[in-house]
């Protein structure tokens, strides 16, 4: 009974390494990692693109006519519904979506995740945080290749580091990982103690 917590439901992990900066430190941070709740709640509004689409259309027919051209700049959405146009940095994404409180307990937008090692010869696990969903339309540049344009396919998604100067194993230099990838969603920094322990979506 014992190992069934640290297995299927909660557990003590050590983050290592420069990638997450500066929410957690590059050596020695312990974090609580709920391992269970996304295999209740899965992806927030679903794991397909078009289900999704159709939540995000159904919410906009329930609120009142919007006036602020910066909300109507924001969602510009195509057919589809895919949010085409926010932009940040080296990689374009809206960091507030209109899914992250659909379902608050799944898996959506700012969420730090533990996510085993999208390359299969490695064991290791990486710590990301969850930019994208199934459907999403991702920008990326770099100087060697120009735009490169990614649709988040079902079941997938787009996890990056917070620290941008540090190329780790995410999604910009993987692509978009399947969520039976992700371990568990990280809820709090145990150690060391100071500030707030409690790990929020950005």
């Amino acid at each position: 009974a014992l190992l069934i917590v640290p297995t299927y439901i909660v557990d003590l992990m050590k983050c290592d390494g420069p990638s997450m900066m500066p929410l957690f430190n590059s050596k020695g941070d312990i974090i609580l990692v709920d391992k269970i709740s996304h295999h209740f709640f899965g992806i927030a509004g679903g794991d397909k693109g078009l289900e999704r689409a159709r939540i995000y259309r159904h919410q906009q027919r329930q609120r009142p006519q919007e006036t602020d051209s910066t909300e109507k700049e924001n969602y510009n959405m195509r057919d589809d519904a895919t949010p085409n146009n926010a932009t940040r940095n080296d990689i374009n994404h809206s960091a507030t979506m209109p899914f992250s409180t659909y379902r608050p307990r799944g898996l959506t937008y700012g969420d730090v995740v533990v996510v085993k090692h999208p390359n299969p010869l490695r064991q290791d696990t990486v710590c990301n945080r969850i930019v994208a969903l199934p459907g999403d339309v991702m920008f990326f540049k770099n100087k060697r290749n120009g735009v490169r344009v990614y649709i988040v396919p079902d079941g997938h998604l787009w996890v990056e580091t917070d620290n941008k100067s540090f190329r780790s194993a995410d999604s910009r230099s993987h692509g978009p990982v399947p969520a039976s990838l992700i371990v568990g969603k990280v809820v709090l920094r145990m150690w060391p103690l100071r500030g707030n322990a409690i790990v929020r979506r950005y």
